[in-house]
């Protein structure tokens, strides 16, 4: 007979750091082994944010262990579930819907009328019957990976086109050129920042300078221009060493389906070969089938497929 389990909710800002190591040693082993992404500085991160006061969330303690937390963030009307770590041992339904509800019952006590949940999540058979419950929208995002020895002939970019390195001086360009091409999209559905100017500069800040996905890879990461005028980019970060990243690719509206996606890619991998990369992996929602179907016929394949989460009030 199994000895009744001893469960309680606590504050995620109460945990001790050695509680949390634990828990982040097999984050970070799975994120090595399975993405090819070396997480280590992301922890290493919210580790001083815990010694300085802590994260916001919950953690459930059983039997006397912390087996999981979940965080989170609040920004006036929006909030944002940031992050979600279990004890591979502790991941029964109980512990695991007792984590959830605690931290969205927290986040809604905080008035907000809209919560995100964007994080890449391992196992995700409990977690969408647990969301929609909760009354959150489902949205699928798959995790894509293209190995570089394979790269075949170039496709020809159009011939107006200029390719130009990435410097600092383009973060402007590259926020209008990221709004307006994902402006009514599904990608502004997940993530409301993609809606506005103000909240896309967010977005590329938080890659060019936060460091969660990398360091940026210059040579790789090129702004298209038509006679002079931006019409794209890409951002590809080294998420660990050989590794790239394609964080973001963005052509505006009228210059879509004209090639300039597929010249902007073409000169990435191009670039990472050079520079002895071994691979370069992407995100990117599944109801996007323009653009899933794009990186298939490329030759990416699929790594890891995952749900991310909406609820409107």
């Amino acid at each position: 007979m199994k000895a009744p389990l001893d469960m309680q909710v606590v504050d995620l800002r109460t945990v001790t750091l050695t509680d949390l190591e634990v828990l982040w040693h097999g984050e970070v082993r799975f994120w090595a082994t399975r993405l090819l992404w070396d997480v280590s500085g992301t922890f290493a991160a919210l580790r001083r944010i815990q010694e300085r006061g802590g994260l916001p969330g919950k953690a459930v303690q059983a039997n006397g262990r912390i087996v999981g937390y979940a965080s989170y963030g609040v920004a006036g009307r929006l909030g944002v579930f940031t992050g979600l770590v279990v004890s591979p041992e502790w991941r029964s339904t109980r512990v695991r819907e007792t984590l959830i509800h605690a931290t969205l019952d927290a986040i809604r006590h905080m008035g907000v009328e809209r919560i995100e949940s964007r994080f890449v999540s391992i196992d995700d058979a409990w977690l969408v019957p647990t969301f929609e419950r909760a009354g959150f929208q489902t949205y699928w995002r798959e995790f894509l990976r293209f190995e570089l020895r394979q790269l075949r002939a170039v496709v020809p970019a159009p011939t107006s086109l200029f390719f130009e390195p990435w410097d600092q001086t383009h973060l402007g360009e590259a926020t209008s050129i990221l709004q307006r091409a994902y402006a009514g999209g599904v990608d502004a559905e997940i993530n409301e920042q993609y809606r506005t100017v103000d909240g896309c500069h967010i977005v590329l800040d938080d890659i060019l300078n936060q460091g969660d996905c990398g360091r940026l890879v210059l040579e790789a990461s090129p702004i298209a221009r038509d006679r002079g005028r931006g019409v794209g980019f890409v951002l590809v970060t080294e998420i660990s060493p050989r590794q790239g990243h394609l964080t973001h690719i963005a052509v505006v509206p009228e210059y879509q389906r004209r090639g300039v996606g597929r010249g902007l890619l073409d000169y990435s991998l191009r670039r990472l070969t050079e520079g002895q990369f071994e691979t370069l992996s992407l995100i990117v929602s599944r109801a996007n089938d323009h653009a899933l179907g794009f990186y298939r016929e490329t030759g990416f394949q699929s790594v890891l497929a995952f749900p991310v989460f909406v609820w409107v009030a």
